[in-house]
């Protein structure tokens, strides 16, 4: 098989695996004996996957998102590349898979995870990029809880149908390093998706192997067989955990293409370098809650470096060539005879909502806070001094107390400042009178209260006000938003 960016931490979905299915169903009863003559409706026990560990939320602490296991490390700002050579399409092509951890995280059912971003290149061509999502529990096993490969044929994006995450669907997440591997520890469980037919399994079988890579060699290896019991003919995979690097290697047997990927290169990112790389993480994020209608259904990833990155396309849906309902025009006139039988309503399909509001002009998806204060016109003695100063200079603005704001709010030179908080739920009349109490007792807002009739305004002599749609008018706060997203696949597989 060719080794996909995704096989860097699983192996590949299979493309052949319902006719294993349909076997499996005519197969009965007598497949579903398991050890001892016991019966089993378990299809992961059925093909001899164990779960030596049980996952649960409540299994992962604060700091899951922390993998540091030493024979499989994601520390933030580290990148595997591996190479390797591809006969996929019958000659051999330059294979490049890039495993990069960013720096940002992503909740999954509950669970605080890392977010590794891998790219595979095949001939210089982008084949597949993904969001991986891996997390530590309090023992220690490493769990594989997420995924959204985007894949791209002929170097074009066609969308990201493998795409899987815990807590969505029937999305069963996998070990992907036990705590304490041992040779002899049953074949577990790595994932298991029926409605994407994906199912891998794993083996340890040798510990204290030595290999050597382009990066360099190493002792005390780990090595370990992974397969996918729905696709007997793909072989098996065979992957090398060095201490203190993680995957070094990966070879295959029984398998007709015979693919290696190798270790390459071991980076520690630059912070400039780790910003791009976050970069790419939010550009994939974005995307795949555009797109994609599993993805959507988890929250966006956290960290630095975020920004509106869209605007995104997103696959067409493959067309209908069946027209189901004809057109109002083209339906022919009821026959005579008793009116036909009027079939109950049907039951209109279930309305999908998002967890937020990402409308560009109406965001609610990050909490913001915009602050203001009113302003007064400033005397037209001082004018003069103001435009030498600049007339955004605060000395030149009066605080508008609540005795004058009646008289001012027509004023088109109130400016927002950053001393009053307006929250949702918080009316301007609040606001206002937020103002006026900390402003209460100085020069400009005494409890004289605005001028008695016929007493002279001590700006009358200025110009008018401009009109209240002058461009130096109060402006509605304008929040900045974050392009919706939903759209994946790579190597961290």
């Amino acid at each position: 098989m060719k080794i996909s960016s995704g096989e860097i931490m699983r192996l590949a979905r299979p493309a052949a695996v319902s006719v294993v299915l349909l076997v499996l169903v005519a197969a009965g009863t007598q497949e579903a004996i398991g050890q001892g003559g016991a019966a089993t409706t378990d299809p992961v026990e059925r093909f001899g996957c164990s779960r030596p560990v049980a996952y649960g939320p409540a299994q992962f602490g604060p700091a899951s998102h922390s993998v540091d296991h030493p024979l499989l490390p994601l520390a933030p700002g580290t990148q595997r590349v591996f190479e390797g050579r591809s006969s996929a399409t019958g000659s051999a092509l330059p294979h490049r898979v890039t495993f990069t951890v960013t720096g940002l995280t992503k909740v999954v059912d509950g669970v605080k995870s890392a977010v590794v971003w891998d790219v595979d290149e095949s001939d210089g061509r982008l084949a597949e990029t993904e969001l991986a999502m891996f997390a530590q529990d309090e023992t220690g096993n490493v769990w594989n809880v997420g995924e959204y490969p985007e894949e791209y044929p002929g170097g074009v994006f066609r969308g990201a149908p493998s795409t899987w995450f815990a807590g969505v669907g029937d999305a069963e997440p996998g070990v992907h390093m036990l705590e304490q591997p041992e040779v002899g520890t049953p074949e577990y469980l790595q994932g298991w998706v029926p409605s994407i037919e994906f199912l891998d399994c794993a083996r340890i079988v040798e510990s204290g192997a030595s290999v050597c890579v382009p990066a360099g060699c190493f002792r005390d290896v780990l090595v370990i067989h992974e397969r996918s019991p729905l696709d007997p003919d793909g072989g098996i995979q065979v992957k090398y955990h060095a201490p203190g690097r993680g995957i070094v290697q990966i070879g295959a047997l029984d398998d007709p293409e015979g693919e290696t990927l190798v270790l390459t290169q071991f980076n520690r990112l630059t912070a400039s370098e780790l910003q791009a790389a976050n970069r790419e993480a939010h550009i994939l994020d974005q995307r795949g809650l555009l797109c994609s209608e599993v993805y959507a259904q988890t929250t966006p990833v956290e960290g630095p470096d975020d920004g509106d990155y869209g605007p995104y396309t997103c696959p067409e849906p493959p067309a209908s060539s069946t027209l189901t309902v004809a057109a109002p025009f083209s339906v022919p006139p009821p026959a005579a005879g008793p009116p036909p039988a009027v079939a109950p309503p049907a039951t209109p399909p279930a309305q999908r909502y998002r967890r937020w509001v990402d409308h560009p002009l109406f965001p609610l998806k990050r909490v913001r806070t915009m602050l203001y204060e009113g302003r007064a016109t400033p005397a037209c003695a001082s004018r003069v001094a103001c435009a030498a100063s600049g007339s955004g200079s605060p000395a030149c603005w009066r605080p508008l107390s609540t005795s004058r704001r009646a008289r001012t709010a027509s004023s088109s030179n109130a400016r927002p400042t950053s001393t009053s908080r307006i929250s949702r739920g918080t009316s301007g009349r609040s606001a206002s009178a937020s103002t006026s109490s900390r402003t209460a007792g100085s020069p400009a807002t005494t409890a004289s209260g605005p001028p008695a009739a016929g007493a002279p305004d001590p700006a009358s002599s200025c110009p008018p006000p401009r009109a209240p749609d002058s461009p130096s008018g109060v402006r509605g706060p304008r929040a900045s938003r974050r392009s919706a997203r939903r759209c994946s696949r790579s190597p961290s597989r």
